[in-house]
């Protein structure tokens, strides 16, 4: 009699888009949190707009951590042999700086409000 090795395998399609992400090393993990971040806007009310924000984050210990940079490392330099070298755009510069100073605008204007208003410590 013959063994048969039947086996279901079943294909789910998560995969997620991500436009930027967050690196957090905690004692021995690293936990990568790929953010997808994109505006939505209502037709009967273009006043007001927002943001949806969704995340997915991959937790790993520190040493396979450091052999996935290593594998990047490796990946890029050979990607930039091949096709010279990877930078960032101008403008993409230009924006990061942009949304930056807005982050730095608001967390300033937060600390100020803080500030006015009255609290247990007197």
């Amino acid at each position: 009699m013959e063994a048969t090795d039947k086996r279901n395998l079943e294909l789910a399609n998560d995969s997620f888009f991500a436009n930027n992400f967050v690196i957090f090393i905690g004692g021995r993990d690293v936990f990568i949190d790929f953010q997808r971040i994109a505006p939505r806007f209502e037709m009967a009310d273009q006043e007001h707009s927002y943001y949806v924000d969704e995340h997915n984050t991959i937790i790993l210990n520190v040493a396979t951590f450091k052999d996935l940079l290593a594998i990047g490392a490796n990946l890029i330099k050979e990607l930039e042999v091949k096709f010279g070298d990877i930078t960032t755009p101008e403008f993409v510069k230009k924006l990061n700086e942009a949304q930056q100073q807005a982050l730095t605008e608001l967390e300033r204007r937060s600390r100020d409000s803080h500030n006015d208003r009255p609290h247990y410590m007197g």
